[in-house]
């Protein structure tokens, strides 16, 4: 069956879903371009099986539904964005707003105790969001990199997988 199928809530019977043999692999504190004291910390996926990087674009292709976005209008919620619950690994909720005034299609990014609020998903990412939370799949996000000035959190990146991908993913050991 294939995604847009999931989407609409098409079923048919088929074997349960293997998920390939991945492994995220955490960065350190690696500087960017585009200024002194600006740094990322996060994470890579690797191949499991055969030690090789995976692109989000390869990862998306894997896994169908997975991708990666940058949380817009974070710059507005600097000092939500400094809590704990927005570190690389940790997971968030995606809540569709669709009384928005600005935007119908509109997902908020919040902490899993939906007390923060930092930022949404990009404008055109966004139905893609609200018909995966209208399925039947659970799907689940957690953030996948940071971007700091100096020590201060200035932006998100966050992987939205199946919730049962997400689940069966490990973190590599930073000695391995």
């Amino acid at each position: 069956m294939s995604f847009l199928d999931r989407l609409l809530g098409k079923t048919t019977a088929q074997a349960p879903v293997t998920w390939p043999a991945v492994v995220l692999v955490p960065t350190g504190l690696d500087p960017m371009s585009g200024g002194r004291n600006k740094f990322m910390r996060g994470f890579y996926i690797r191949d499991a099986d055969t030690d090789r990087g995976i692109s989000y674009e390869e990862l998306s292709e894997l896994v169908a539904g997975a991708f990666v976005f940058n949380v817009a209008g974070t710059s507005h919620r600097q000092d939500a964005l400094q809590g704990p619950a927005f570190a690389p690994g940790e997971p968030v909720k995606l809540i569709p707003e669709p009384e928005n005034p600005y935007d119908r299609n509109a997902v908020a990014v919040w902490d899993t105790n939906v007390r923060k609020h930092i930022g949404y998903v990009p404008r055109d990412l966004a139905p893609t969001i609200g018909h995966i939370s209208r399925g039947s799949e659970p799907f689940g996000a957690t953030v996948f990199f940071e971007f700091l000035e100096g020590k201060r959190r200035m932006a998100l990146s966050v992987l939205v997988a199946p919730a049962a991908f997400l689940q069966s993913l490990t973190i590599e050991d930073e000695d391995t």
